[in-house]
């Protein structure tokens, strides 16, 4: 919301003893205190007219633009509607069409359980909406404002918190006294709250390790130095200072470098050493620094200032620690009114937006108040890609945005503007939208949780390309206490083949690794192909319609539809599995349809591991320790034959590679015959592969010209760790069935609604005698290279089973199969259209579609190992 600045909070005094009678239209609302605020005591009490029952059920039509701000001159109500629009806006909107409709909303906090809900006061709040997409920033709430006699709630807040005022409109208090109302939201927290909130954290947290490690420090206010956060052990809980954690878009740091480099990082360990840069900080930092001081709170995190920038080894061990040094700190400030320069608005007397009050009738006092989500989103803060796990690995975040305050925590939510109930607990509506609600949806659906996080991310502006991991880094150690496995390249291993099956909103084009910074950090850096982190593009998603057979029951379709064996290559060339259930863990989601590949039943007492956090009773810092040993036990490394057109081994002879075959082949063997599963955990009949296929798989032959001379293979019972000192290569190396298929542009017009982006086309796939046998989405850019020299022929891997395709993708069904569209059900691939690099030795993703399986001979001749970089 955005209006003229005041001076002083009593100018909303005058405003609201302004009495004028409201519009013929308004009128017609006939607003009272009893529409806004719901007893069930008195129910029996009310009659309500039939023209009443149908206002309170349906959308009010208020007019278009033009006329309310005609009318504004009048009347109150349309002066709040007209007054929720920035005025510099108002210029680029046809005034003419844009029509604003009033709805009823209800909180429904409590009538979930009708039970709890008798007794219980319940209000409404009139929704204003807009028919113009572009005004839907501008979409707010019309609250009936708390009796007069509270507005000077700043003074002892919590007495003010009771069925009178309970998620009404609150007016603005003073300046100075913003800070106030601030350690009260913290304290209704601390106080109230459940124990998503009020946790406290054992001793086996692995927040204690990133406590002692050397890379790890804050700033010390009150002595103006940078220090490691001091802490005790006890033998039951490891207590700690508190800290707040800041986070904000840097902008511009041009006339002022106020980092912490090699170079300053001694003498800012000094006592003194930050004072005369934090007098300098810009705006919102400077203004963070003293926020979190006069709270009490002796010590912040802010990553300019506590990470060595120009050292790579800083920067890149704080980047993974992220998840846990914004999960501990006791808030974390959020300055999403602008860059670092802007402040903190809702904090500067000359900067603060009028609040907007209007009266319709004696008693109805209006608040015009903006939805949180909606403030929020419309920030340059939100867009930003690191600030995503910034404010979701947050226990707290206290957001400054539009020139007020919204404090959101993971129990709930609240507002300046509206007084909560005397738990701490916000109107529920405000929390639809909120990502940290998201996080209850972690515990019950992990790979939902995952595919709605990177949908969200990749939203997203990144600075610098390169750090498209790293800024999402902690939210993938937040995941895997849930998902219990490791992330390859920002994908989850224990649900790889679908995380493999995701799609661009639009555009999609290769990292450019010639245009990035020059800094240490970004040396030798390499994303595959097969990752959407490998990409530049205007978001990644999981298209509802293409993977829309996985999703029903996530875990049988891995199961039973997927079946290849999927190994990387880690750090010194050697191949991996990436999911073994010989030493891994199932999924731990509550929905158990929603788990991934399947281990053994272990017995009770055997780890597992807990979210980094501290959410669940175990830690994953003990647990992940012991497993880790347990897999040193077993590890073992075992050797490939490594033949390729470029190279052949030399190291052994015809008969060692024989003898290994052979070796090879008894031990698949004696798994299969011994339990009946892959090593995804997956039962060995009905997989694509017959027995012979599934004993080489893991015959790898091979190799890259980094790693020439054979190909090595772990026991996939080695430890992962994410800290390595040659961290895991791009390179996925595979046995599956491989194509060639021509990709023809389609020229179809019924379905011309179907959004597939500005940058892409729908083409066919057809077999080498011309018939349609799948649909796929390519870059426009990529298929007019080729359509330019007349190629119309590439290469093809299948990777799982696909149900059946979209009326999109296959209008008309030609029945290739001589089946109906509705009897064909699993008789499809996904598939990847991938390009061959020879000189790299590799495919490389183009993009992902889906093929009758019976356009594939399967055949040994189609049976082919691939390295995907």
């Amino acid at each position: 919301m955005e209006g003229s600045m005041s001076k002083h909070s009593a100018e909303n005094h005058a405003v609201v003893d302004r009495v004028e009678r409201p519009c013929e239209e308004c009128a017609s609302l006939n607003l009272s205190i009893e529409k806004f605020v719901i007893e069930d005591d008195k129910a029996a009490e009310i009659r309500p007219s039939l023209d009443s029952l149908r206002l309170a059920n349906e959308r009010f039509r208020l007019g278009t633009l033009d006329s309310i701000t005609e009318r504004a001159g009048t009347c109150p109500l349309c002066r709040l509607v007209v007054n929720s629009i920035a005025k510099d806006f108002l210029r680029d909107v046809d005034a003419t069409k844009a029509i604003c409709h009033l709805t009823w909303e209800m909180d429904g906090r409590l009538s979930v359980d009708p039970r709890r809900a008798l007794g219980e006061k319940r209000t409404r709040r009139l929704r204003v909406t807009w028919s113009d997409a572009s005004l839907k920033a501008f979409e707010s709430y019309l609250v009936l404002a708390a009796p007069i006699k509270y507005a000077n709630s700043d003074l002892d807040y919590p007495k003010q918190l009771n069925k009178e005022t309970q998620f009404l409109g609150r007016r603005f208090g003073a300046t100075e006294n913003k800070k106030n109302l601030i350690r009260e939201f913290v304290r209704l927290c601390e106080t109230n709250h459940d124990r998503r909130c009020t946790r406290k954290i054992g001793i086996e947290n692995p927040f204690l390790e990133t406590l002692m490690e050397p890379y790890f420090g804050v700033i010390d206010i009150e002595n103006d130095r940078l220090v490691p956060l001091p802490f005790e052990e006890t033998d039951e809980r490891l207590e700690f200072e508190a800290y707040a954690a800041v986070s904000y878009v840097w902008g511009d740091t041009g006339m002022m470098d106020y980092r912490t480099k090699i170079e300053n990082i001694q003498s800012r360990r000094k006592s003194g050493g930050l004072a005369a840069i934090i007098r300098k900080l810009p705006k919102a930092l400077a203004q963070s620094i003293r926020l979190v001081h006069d709270l009490g709170i002796k010590y912040v995190w802010i990553d300019a200032l506590c990470i060595v920038q120009d050292s790579s080894h800083s920067w890149n061990l704080n980047a993974r620690a992220m998840h846990l040094i914004y999960g501990n700190a006791m808030l974390t400030i959020c300055a999403a009114d602008g860059e670092s320069q802007t402040g903190l608005l809702a904090l500067d007397e000359d900067q603060r937006p009028q609040q907007q009050i209007g009266v319709y009738a004696e008693g109805v006092h209006l608040i015009l108040h903006q939805p949180p989500e909606i403030s929020i989103q419309t920030s340059k803060w939100n867009k930003r890609a690191w600030t995503f796990q910034e404010r979701l690995l947050s226990k707290r975040c206290l957001i400054f945005t539009r020139g007020q305050i919204y404090f959101q925590c993971r129990s709930t939510g609240m507002s300046e503007d509206i007084f909560a109930d005397g738990k701490g607990r916000g109107w529920s509506l405000d929390l639809v939208q909120a990502p940290l609600q998201m996080l209850t949806e972690l515990k019950q659906r992990g790979m939902w949780f995952y595919a709605h996080c990177v949908y969200l991310y990749t939203l997203r502006e990144l600075y610098e390309p390169l750090d498209i991991l790293a800024a999402f880094s902690g939210m993938c150690k937040l995941m895997e206490g849930t998902m219990q496995a490791p992330f390859a390249f920002g994908l989850p291993t224990s649900h790889f083949d679908l995380a493999l099956l995701w799609e661009p909103v639009d555009l999609l084009a290769l990292l450019d690794y010639k245009r990035v910074s020059e800094e240490p950090k970004y040396k030798d850096i390499k994303f595959p192909s097969w990752s959407w982190c490998g990409w530049k593009s205007d978001g990644i998603q999981y298209k509802p319609q293409m993977v829309d057979g996985c999703l029903s029951d996530v875990q049988a379709w891995l199961l039973g539809h997927t079946w290849i064996d999927w190994h990387i290559r880690d750090g010194h060339g050697t191949l991996r599995r990436l999911w073994d259930r010989e030493c891994s863990f199932t999924d731990r989601s509550t929905d158990d349809k929603w788990r991934g590949y399947k281990a053994p039943v272990r017995p009770a007492d055997e780890p597992t591991m807990s979210a980094p956090n501290g959410s669940d009773e175990q830690s994953s810092a003990e647990s992940t320790s012991t497993a880790t040993k347990q897999m040193r036990r077993k590890k073992r490394t075992r050797l490939s034959t490594g033949t390729s057109n470029r190279r052949s081994s030399s190291s052994f002879s015809k008969k060692d590679v024989e003898r290994m075959r052979k070796t090879h082949k008894r031990m698949s063997e004696d798994v299969a015959e011994r339990e009946g599963y892959d090593s995804y955990g997956r039962p060995l009949t009905g997989s694509p592969p017959d027995g012979i296929q599934y004993r080489k798989q893991l015959e790898f032959r091979l190799t890259l010209p980094e790693d020439p001379y054979h190909v090595r293979i772990s026991d996939s019972n080695q430890p992962v760790e994410g800290l390595k000192e040659f961290p895991d290569q791009p390179f996925l190396q595979f046995y599956t069935w491989r194509a060639s298929f021509h990709v023809v542009r389609s020229n179809e017009s019924e379905f011309e609604e179907e959004d597939v982006g500005a940058t892409r086309a729908r083409c066919h796939i057809t077999d080498r005698r011309g018939d349609k046998c799948g649909s796929i989405i390519v870059n426009k850019e990529w298929l007019g290279k080729y359509e330019a020299i007349g190629q119309t022929t590439f290469e093809f891997i299948a990777i799982s089973d696909a149900r059946s395709f979209s009326q999109q993708e296959f209008p008309v069904w030609t029945y290739y199969l001589p089946k109906e569209r509705v009897d064909s059900e699993w008789d499809l691939y996904f598939v990847l259209l991938v390009e061959p690099f020879p000189k790299e030795g590799i495919h490389r993703r183009v993009a992902l579609g889906k093929v009758f399986k019976a356009a594939f001979t399967l055949s040994d001749d189609e049976w082919k190992e691939i390295i995907l970089g």
